[in-house]
């Protein structure tokens, strides 16, 4: 079953709740076009993405190489913040996806809590050039071991 994905406006930032199975790259690449194709339409520009419904084995380092670069084509998306859920078993793929993206200037985390990735997507006191990203529970995030 490919995945399947709902869009709703929580009052600042928006919900994308998601279920279905990613069984290869192409899977991921055709999940990821169509969630930013339908986020650029809408203009959005706060985004959490729940994505621990999703079955499928974690990505390579590889394949999260690809959806990055994937990702670096697609308009505007640099203006979005993008805080991801997924669950702990997935963590190691998420942390490598985020730091390819965020080295390519993307404003995005990788979280095993929806009110952490909340919390962070909220918080417009980003840091400044050179300053490190700091969470409440750093555990959480998956830019930490």
């Amino acid at each position: 079953m490919p995945v399947k994905y709902s869009i709703e406006n929580k009052g600042g930032f928006a919900l994308v709740t998601a279920c279905g199975e990613i069984a290869s790259l192409k899977h991921a690449l055709e999940y990821a076009e169509s969630c930013i194709r339908d986020i650029t339409r809408l203009g959005l520009r706060k985004v959490l993405i729940d994505d621990r419904e999703v079955l499928g084995s974690a990505m390579s380092f590889f394949d999260s190489y690809e959806l990055a670069t994937f990702m670096e084509r697609a308009a505007n998306l640099r203006q979005v913040k993008l805080a991801l859920v997924v669950p702990p078993q997935r963590t190691r793929s998420v942390k490598d996806l985020e730091t390819i993206i965020r080295n390519r200037g993307f404003s995005f985390l990788g979280f095993n809590s929806v009110v952490d990735a909340r919390d962070w997507l909220m918080n417009d006191n980003l840091p400044k050039r050179g300053q490190k990203q700091s969470l409440i529970k750093k555990s959480d995030c998956a830019n930490y071991s």
